[in-house]
């Protein structure tokens, strides 16, 4: 009953998990415990990482890497397993692990582990929520009927708390799309008279060469402009994904002085996109990687392109910065987050853009100081030739 007033009033998933587990601790002490949620992408557990002041391992544990694969060894990841199977939400309670050839040694103290899966009203899985005791046989049946019922009460609320992050996500973008559309107007007629007047300057300062690359200096921010407007009415066409990545990348990449490396797939792969949005999808990911990388003299990103499931093709984008912060990660496509590695709105717009062309897009997890690489996801199409102009 706690814990369905809890989700029932907490609308923000951290705060939600930290409260329900601040009341589980109340009944559960000198009990370590946290909420691990579900990859589908990557089919893996990864811990949420408000949870973890309830888990504390040692560093030599590297609990930092938060992410165990669901073929791997660990508990958790074998009641992820059977909950995927089974399609509904399976408790496995280990009295003694170490005779369970599962168990994955996150905390040395542990002798006993509950372990519960999450899942959604359409018996998707969500993630798993877990218990380690120093004793064995440290959970009774008692114990895991509680467990059980917060488990059941929690799923409800990580699902509320999913729909109103995306209702938060679509509110906000349609916000940001009305702003811009009504200064789109404005801006672009000032765009034009600065493109009018820079050719005039160009005329009359016919022989001064240094006058004239000012000029096309202004001329190029003035057409910046017009590009960085809101959703563009060009309509969609089937590009060359290769050859459109090597453009307008390699454009983005040296006006904030950024080296790119390309490891393209050899085959071309075709997109049936806007180019324009296409475009601002990879401006906005140059433009955070500069922000991510303002403190380091040499700046490079890397872009490859290979082709995955499904008749997609996927594009990796990395920067070489410190990386995303881990308190961050699970929210830099949910909500405005601002550091030095995430920007802003930005990131909801470009995931909106890449929704709109049919695909995904996902920050992916990385050891700290690898920088932070992101994948995109994109229907391959079948087309007639093009070129990119």
């Amino acid at each position: 009953m706690q814990t369905a007033q809890i989700i029932s009033t907490e609308l923000d998933f951290d705060n939600m998990l930290i409260k329900v587990l601040d009341n589980l601790k109340h009944f559960f002490q000198n009990t370590s415990m946290c909420v691990l949620t579900y990859d589908s992408a990557e089919n893996a557990l990864r811990f949420v990482p408000a949870t973890l002041k309830y888990y504390r391992a040692p560093r030599s544990k590297k609990p930092e890497k938060r992410i165990f694969p669901l073929d791997g060894p660990s508990i958790a990841a074998m009641t992820a397993r059977m909950s995927l199977v089974k399609g509904e939400s399976v408790t496995i309670n280990i009295p003694d692990v170490s005779k369970s050839p599962e168990y994955l040694e996150m905390l040395p103290q542990s002798r006993s582990e509950l372990c519960v899966g999450l899942l959604g009203g359409n018996h998707e899985l969500l993630g798993i929520l877990a218990l380690e005791r120093a004793s064995i046989s440290g959970f009774s049946g008692d114990d895991q009927a509680l467990v059980e019922t917060v488990a059941s009460q929690l799923s409800l609320g990580m699902e509320r708390a999913r729909q109103s992050e995306q209702l938060s996500f679509k509110t906000t973008v349609a916000a940001l799309t009305s702003w811009a559309a009504d200064i789109a107007h404005d801006i672009n007629n000032e765009a034009g008279e600065i493109k009018g007047y820079t050719y005039l300057v160009k005329e009359l300062a016919q022989g001064n060469e240094q006058i004239i690359a000012y000029m096309s200096k202004i001329e190029e921010s003035a057409q910046r402009l017009f590009d960085a407007g809101p959703k563009s009415v060009q309509g969609k066409q089937a590009l060359p994904l290769n050859q459109a990545i090597k453009k307008y990348a390699e454009q983005l990449a040296r006006q904030r002085d950024i080296e790119v490396e390309f490891l393209l797939d050899e085959k071309e792969h075709h997109i049936f996109v806007n180019p324009t949005d296409f475009r601002r999808v990879l401006q906005h990911l140059t433009r955070n990687a500069d922000k991510a990388m303002r403190d380091i003299p040499y700046k490079k990103i890397s872009i490859l392109t290979r082709k995955a499931e499904n008749s997609e093709v996927e594009i990796l984008f990395r920067d070489h910065g410190p990386g995303v912060p881990d308190e961050v990660q699970l929210s830099v496509f949910q909500k405005s987050v601002t550091t030095k590695q995430s920007g802003g709105f930005g990131l909801l717009l470009t995931r909106q853009f890449v929704e709109d062309m049919g695909g995904t897009i996902r920050l992916l997890p990385a050891e700290p100081g690898t920088g932070a690489t992101f994948s995109i996801k994109l229907p391959i199409t079948k087309f007639d030739e093009v070129n990119i102009e």
